[in-house]
């Protein structure tokens, strides 16, 4: 080849090869590779933080709801299950309270978790499950008193947690992050009751089967502790362990006079009195074998 023939040659590849690259330039990353005009650059990909769907929730709950797990159910209001209604909570679930509000059970909650599945009650800002919900930059906690709590009044059908880590809540002006009044009735098992800013369960006048659960970290302010009750109950407790907690045990509240027999008979766990109990004519306290009664008050014979 001549030498000039070759110089013009070599020419057109060095401009060619300069126009490729500048086509591959001007399309950004699906630009022509400079060496394979051909084939397109795949762009690069972000990794995003993987999040749950969210549904949000308020006022009357439908009868027959089920919350399944893969979804981060928000109470963004005060939210009730009614009278004869019934929710489903399944295994794996999370349940993110907003704010200081409340969830009032007048029907039934059947919420059954599993040992490797457990259904999470917790405040609206804890990102440790179900990610970051609050939409805050950064990673925040649940702190006590985030949300209120959960009240069972139901007294003709039992609501079942099995397996539940409720935390965070007991808001102020709540009488605890969990209440069982009016003879509701509750099933509570293998489950934990932590961080609460007032009592972690208050039992009036309802006797609720309480088994194999924990009670941690429930210490905040003076009136706190992991379990209050009034005089006219009787739970069933067995197999409960107490960590840090105001009070490691069960109060009773004194002052106060049952207005039927009552029964204390769980003799792994401490009952402390609050102030004098009055046991009016006719009423009879039974205290079981072992029962361990803690007191600075009394309890009044009449």
């Amino acid at each position: 080849m001549p030498l000039a023939s070759h110089a013009v040659s070599r020419l057109r590849k060095t401009y060619r090869l300069a126009l490729l690259r500048a086509r591959a330039s001007a399309d950004g990353p699906f630009g022509y590779h400079p060496l394979m005009p051909a084939v397109r650059l795949a762009p690069a990909i972000e990794q995003l933080e993987p999040r749950l769907l969210l549904s949000n929730w308020s006022g009357d709950i439908p009868d027959g709801t089920v919350w399944p797990s893969g979804v981060v159910q928000v109470i963004t209001a005060n939210a009730r299950i009614p009278l004869g209604s019934t929710l489903t909570i399944q295994p794996g679930a999370i349940v993110k309270v907003s704010r200081h509000y409340n969830l009032t059970v007048d029907g039934v909650v059947l919420a059954r978790g599993t040992a490797g599945s457990h259904i999470v009650f917790t405040s609206y800002y804890d990102d440790s499950v179900g990610g970051n919900t609050d939409g805050g930059s950064g990673v925040s906690s649940g702190t006590p008193a985030d949300w209120g709590g959960i009240a069972f009044n139901n007294a003709s059908s039992p609501s079942i947690l099995d397996y539940a880590d409720v935390s965070y809540g007991g808001y102020m002006g709540i009488a605890g992050m969990m209440t069982v009044s009016n003879g509701g009735q509750l099933t509570l098992t293998h489950s934990t009751l932590s961080d609460s800013a007032g009592y972690a369960l208050v039992l009036t006048s309802a006797s609720p089967t309480i088994t194999n659960d924990t009670f941690r970290n429930n210490n905040t302010g003076y009136y706190s502790g992991a379990i209050v009750m009034g005089a006219n109950c009787s739970p069933a407790l067995a197999g409960l362990t107490f960590t840090n907690n105001t009070i490691n045990g069960v109060l009773v509240g004194g002052g106060s006079s049952p207005s039927h027999n009552i029964t204390w008979n769980s003799p792994d766990v401490v009952y402390v009195l609050g102030g004098n109990l009055i046991i009016d004519y006719g009423i009879t306290l039974t205290i079981g074998a072992g029962q361990i009664v803690v007191t600075v008050h009394g309890i009044l014979l009449k």
